[in-house]
């Protein structure tokens, strides 16, 4: 399999000094596909940098977030505002969805306390949005389905990967790996073991929802894009991801500068109204 413009090529001219990883004994698959992430809800700890980390670090390389207008945004402005920032910082590859809701006038629904359960939420202890799993969830996956003979590798690419691309329209440039197709790859070891822990997952959650899990398979690297992302239990930070964090962080800093500017010229002009008044 030869890498080339960030696809895959039939042929590609290797030059000197070309770093060469062994990949004996593992799988060569399509990264993941994450259809729903929400790296942008108002309850995430993680944002599009922190969340895309974690995904390579697991073996994904495509995340699909779930866009939440705010109060009385339209759907457009909130599919800009979700794109715009996802495309400052993020490191994989990213796309996003809206959910339109469908309501029925004519129908009228009664619903009693037997039809839900309150006891765990009651508790204070159900934070479901605190604990992500975008970079546990293809090991996890493995070790209750191929590791146990559920699932086949071949079925694992399916349910990881090409089904996704399939549904979301991203078939054949992904969840295959191909000439022409998109260098989103992933080398899988089935016999690299790993254990997940809070100390050390690349989200910023204080907690883990796989905490103490052994998978018994893990990635050993991702490529995104054609570029080596994840390697040796490090997210790689190529040129292109650099410039957009530079980018990124200058913005941040231009609108800080402008905002620290407006609350200087407010202050002065509160503090020169109180003098005035208390002349008066």
């Amino acid at each position: 399999m030869f890498l080339k413009n960030l696809q895959v090529s039939p042929s590609i001219e290797v030059e000197s000094g070309v770093k060469i990883i062994d990949g004996t004994g593992k799988l060569l698959m399509p990264a993941g596909i994450d259809v729903h992430t929400q790296f942008n809800a108002s309850d995430s700890v993680d944002d599009f940098s922190v969340g895309s980390k974690a995904a390579l670090a697991g073996g994904t390389a495509t995340i699909i977030d779930v866009i939440i207008p705010t109060t009385n945004e339209s759907l457009l402005a909130a599919f800009d505002r979700y794109y715009k920032l996802a495309e400052s910082i993020s490191l994989c590859n990213f796309a996003c969805y809206i959910i339109i809701y469908i309501f029925f006038s004519s129908y009228l629904c009664t619903c009693v306390s037997d039809h839900h359960a309150t006891s765990n939420r009651s508790s204070g202890n159900y934070k479901m949005s605190s604990k992500p799993a975008v970079e546990e969830r293809m090991s996890v996956l493995w070790e209750k389905t191929v590791h146990v003979g559920k699932m086949d590798p071949m079925r694992f690419v399916a349910v990881t990967s090409s089904n996704a691309a399939k549904i979301f329209n991203l078939y054949p440039r992904k969840g295959r790996i191909a000439v022409g197709a998109d260098a989103d790859i992933v080398l899988w070891d089935p016999a690299r073991m790993r254990k997940f822990n809070c100390q050390g997952q690349q989200s910023k959650s204080p907690t883990c929802f796989f905490d103490s899990f052994t998978a018994s398979a893990s990635p050993v690297l991702t490529i995104c894009g054609g570029r080596l992302a994840y390697h040796e239990n490090k997210v790689s930070f190529s040129p292109y991801s650099l410039e957009k964090l530079k980018r990124a962080r200058k913005i941040f800093l231009i609108n800080s500068g402008f905002l620290l500017i407006g609350i200087f010229f407010w202050l002065q002009f509160f503090f020169l109204k109180k003098i005035i008044e208390n002349r008066q």
